[in-house]
């Protein structure tokens, strides 16, 4: 190895290399770790300390603390360059101990001590934070923020989405998430949906005007609207019943793959129902095969979402499926003349997912920073510095190396009743590759 040591914040001990100065002569790690349960190893390097005593106890002491504050959870990494020409790579460190060699204290009136470390780390190393190339219709490899837009329909520009398949490393990698407000203003944004998969992933969404239903319907032409058009759909009854439904073509579920998908239901305009409660069915001709729990439609809000499905609704998915048939069920528990105008139905993959639960919206001009090696979701602005805008809900975003992957996106903005499906937004993905060995 050409250098080893041990960081906390700004502070570090240097074990072997270069940089290291007296009593530090060096250290010898053993290859390859000892596997320790809940995806921990430890560690063994024997550190070689020349000088005066005085200054051996001052080293000991050194690392006794650094990792003792790694016991009590601070941020202490052991970073380790394999060679001159490779970058650093680092471990968390989360206990450890010191034992001397040889004949122990005598050897420090001697000159020289001989000390081996045991340290307990995490059982990957992770390389620097790198930016991973997003490609869409609207740029190829960016590394700076793929812009965007708030849906996704025939005009190609009109991508909703970012395609990823050069991530580095050998594990999954927890991605930092960058959501850059600087293309469209001047409103915040509200809500955020994010969601991750492995491609292939069924593209486009399941546009208003394209369902069929047996209740009363028009087409309406809107400008403001996906495909420029909607869908009305009107009832008068407390009855449960068939609001819209779609095709899944075989094609289309053999993409899905058995897969968890989060609908997004968008209104042409915002409904003013609040006891009207709606659920998604898959369906073939002769049974229902999943029903999902059923959701209490927002009254005011132009983009909500509806329980998770898995599409198709079993597992595993060995060959394309027949056509199966999606619906969105209703029912109106105090009756009276009802009318839906749906836009679109979006389905999120879930493989990796965040919502970005609005607190003060991302004001234009600035950035939501998601860290997952933080743990925090924050919103900086230029001119106001840091600000709590979103809380961040769900498991996080994972990188595949050599898999390639689809990021998706939708939101609100300004108020709840806005959804404004020319906004666009850039999104910037990046991590710290992982690694079992270096």
């Amino acid at each position: 190895m050409y250098s080893l040591r041990i960081t906390c914040g700004s502070e570090s001990l240097w074990l072997h290399g270069p940089s290291v100065s007296a009593p530090v002569r060096g250290a010898r790690r053993q290859p390859i770790p000892r596997a320790l349960e809940g995806g921990r190893c430890e560690e063994q390097i024997d550190w070689l300390l020349e000088g005066t005593p005085a200054s051996i106890q001052l080293a000991l002491q050194t690392v006794e603390r650094l990792l003792g504050r790694a016991r009590a959870g601070a941020a202490v990494g052991l970073r380790l360059m394999p060679t001159a020409a490779d970058t650093e790579w680092e471990s968390r460190l989360l206990d450890g101990r010191a034992e001397l060699l040889g004949s122990g204290t005598p050897e420090r009136g001697r000159g020289s001590q001989a000390v081996r470390l045991l340290l307990t780390r995490g059982d990957y190393w992770q390389g620097s934070l790198t930016a991973l190339p997003l490609s869409n219709p609207n740029g190829a490899n960016v590394t700076d923020g793929l812009p965007l837009f708030n849906h996704c329909d025939s005009d190609a520009l009109h991508a909703n989405y970012a395609d990823a398949s050069g991530a580095l490393g050998s594990l999954p990698a927890p991605a930092q998430v960058e959501l850059i407000h600087d293309r469209t203003g001047p409103e915040p944004l509200g809500d955020v949906w994010l969601g991750a998969g492995l491609a292939p992933l069924p593209g486009g969404m399941l546009e208003g005007e394209a369902g069929a239903t047996n209740l009363t319907t028009q087409v309406l032409s809107d400008a403001t609207c996906s495909g420029g058009a909607c869908r009305r759909v009107s009832w008068n009854t407390t009855a449960e019943l068939d609001a819209l439904h779609w095709e899944l073509a075989s094609g289309w579920l053999g993409q899905a793959g058995g897969r968890c998908f989060r609908p997004l239901l968008r209104f042409a305009s915002p409904p003013a129902y609040s006891d009207v409660r709606l659920f998604v069915q898959v369906r073939t001709a002769a049974s229902v095969l999943f029903e999902s729990p059923a959701a209490a439609l927002q009254p005011g809000v132009r983009l909500q979402e509806l329980p998770p499905v898995l599409l198709p609704p079993w597992l595993p998915v060995v060959d394309a499926p027949a056509a199966l048939t999606l619906a969105l069920m209703a029912r109106r528990a105090g009756g009276g003349s009802t009318a839906l105008d749906v836009d679109f139905l979006a389905l999120m993959p879930l493989q990796g997912w965040r919502r970005y639960a609005s607190l003060a919206g991302l004001p234009y001009g600035a950035r939501l920073i998601d860290d997952p090696q933080t743990g925090r979701c924050v919103v900086l602005h230029p001119q106001d510095g840091e600000l709590a805008g979103h809380a961040a809900h769900g498991p996080g975003l994972e990188l595949q190396p050599g898999q390639p992957q689809r990021f998706s996106a939708l939101f609100a903005t300004g108020s709840p009743a806005g959804m404004d499906i020319a906004a666009q937004v850039r999104l910037k993905v990046s991590y710290r590759p992982r690694r079992r060995t270096v």
